[in-house]
């Protein structure tokens, strides 16, 4: 079966970037609806970790796809670590960065790129995924029988935190596109408060920018008519 296209353009770059972002906050907001249910806690901490492993691996797509850089060693590779490392070789700002930003009259007067206090870091990213292993990888015998691995207590109160960690990382965040050099601003829940939203910020010679947004529906192969 032949490969599908990746996109290349800017704009298919920037329309991947926003399915990859409904797809990271639909696991976001899946994750508070296990509280209600009646799984008992070591299956329904598996399903939250399940979510994290593949939202961290969104996160990594991310990177790749905003940068439209497909070769080896990226497109066999599967842990974000490995990834990370070599996209921060190749590409400054590749990794999202929370954001503060304010824009009056089709202006953008403030970019304020400091990391907030508690937002999820690249390494806190790439350690989320490793310890999800240890959740999800139970064929070694002894694994079974271990008592943290079965008889846990209330996890929900640290995986909120994780989720609002995660939220303050990518909403708001920006992230640079090398080639063509462009900042893109996106969010989970900024394009009319409720889905996620993306722009390019195009700096001119006068001092000012050109702002070209984008929307979405969520559509993917894998996550449809959201």
């Amino acid at each position: 079966m032949p490969k599908p296209p990746l996109p290349q353009s800017r704009d298919e770059r920037a329309r991947a970037y926003l399915n990859v972002l409904f797809e990271i906050n639909a696991r976001l907001n899946y994750i508070p609806t296990l509280e209600k249910s009646d799984l008992p806690l070591g299956l329904a901490r598996e399903v939250c970790q399940l979510q994290f492993r593949h939202i961290c691996e969104l996160i990594t797509i991310g990177c790749l796809v905003i940068q439209g850089d497909y070769r080896r060693p990226f497109h066999d590779e599967y842990n974000p670590q490995n990834v990370f490392k070599g996209l921060s070789r190749l590409y400054k700002g590749f990794f999202p960065l929370s954001a503060e930003f304010q824009i009056e009259n089709g202006v953008l007067v403030a970019v304020e790129g400091r990391q907030k206090h508690n937002a999820m870091t690249r390494s806190d990213i790439e350690q989320l995924w490793s310890n999800s292993g240890k959740y999800l990888h139970r064929l070694k015998i002894h694994n079974f029988f271990r008592p943290e691995h079965w008889a846990v207590d209330n996890f929900l109160p640290e995986t909120n935190v994780t989720i609002e960690r995660i939220k303050f990382l990518l909403n708001p965040h920006v992230i640079a596109m090398n080639d063509p050099k462009i900042l893109v601003v996106a969010g989970l829940d900024g394009d009319h408060g409720k889905k996620p939203n993306l722009m390019f910020v195009n700096s001119r010679p006068d001092g000012k920018v050109d702002l070209t947004h984008f929307h979405g529906r969520g559509e993917t192969p894998y996550w449809r008519g959201v």
